[in-house]
């Protein structure tokens, strides 16, 4: 939410599995409620005081990547495609076919091995991972926060631990890690923040990749 800065957002547990959202206004002046569906749609309504009714401001989901894990594990939502599921470069379809049938909630999966725990047949030490950039994204669901100071240390602490596969630094949130599945890559035209994944250093001969 672009006013996560300015307002105050609260979620409590009510303790009988349900839970309530509540919101503090930096504009007290400005009212406005929170509805969710029972289609599942979220949203919010405010009021018009000129046209003296209530008015739908957003509602979620407003499209296709807005669904939870439309792309799954892995692949990346973009509404400007005309397949809106794709997998991230150095990555391919978990199921051809049901990929093929725009089933993509199987995702996709690595297509070369990472150098962290192999050596090559000939004994020698394969060269080392690198991260491609993917910019104006919105990045996946649960990261991890570190404490590093700068983009730089935030890279050097991804690459430096086998287990991360993926890093985005952003200022005002700071260092993010992931060393799970990357699931829930939106797309966007503008805004967003860049995402850093990891890839084997082979994935680099053909650096051209499309989003």
């Amino acid at each position: 939410m672009n006013s996560v800065y300015l307002n105050g957002y609260n979620l409590v547990e009510d303790g009988d599995g349900t839970f309530s959202l509540s919101v503090g206004l930096a504009n007290e002046s400005y009212i406005t409620n929170f509805a969710l569906s029972y289609e599942g749609n979220f949203g919010e309504i405010y009021w018009d005081s000129a046209n003296e009714s209530w008015e739908h401001k957003k509602q979620y989901p407003g499209d296709d990547c807005d669904i939870y894990g439309t792309c799954g594990p892995f692949g990346f939502c973009n509404t400007q495609n005309l397949l809106i599921c794709r997998c991230l470069k150095g990555f391919e379809p978990k199921n051809s076919d049901e990929w093929n049938r725009r089933n993509w909630t199987n995702g996709c999966v690595r297509g070369r091995e990472l150098k962290c725990g192999r050596t090559q047949n000939d004994g020698q030490v394969p060269k080392e991972d690198d991260f491609l950039k993917m910019d104006k994204v919105k990045v996946p669901d649960f990261s991890e926060w570190s404490s590093s100071a700068s983009e730089q240390n935030c890279k050097d602490e991804c690459l430096n631990n086998c287990s991360c596969i993926a890093y985005s630094y952003h200022t005002g949130i700071g260092c993010m890690l992931w060393r799970d599945k990357l699931t829930d890559i939106r797309k966007f035209s503008s805004g967003g923040a860049n995402l850093y994944v990891r890839l084997a250093y082979l994935e680099f001969g053909n650096c051209s990749f499309s989003v």
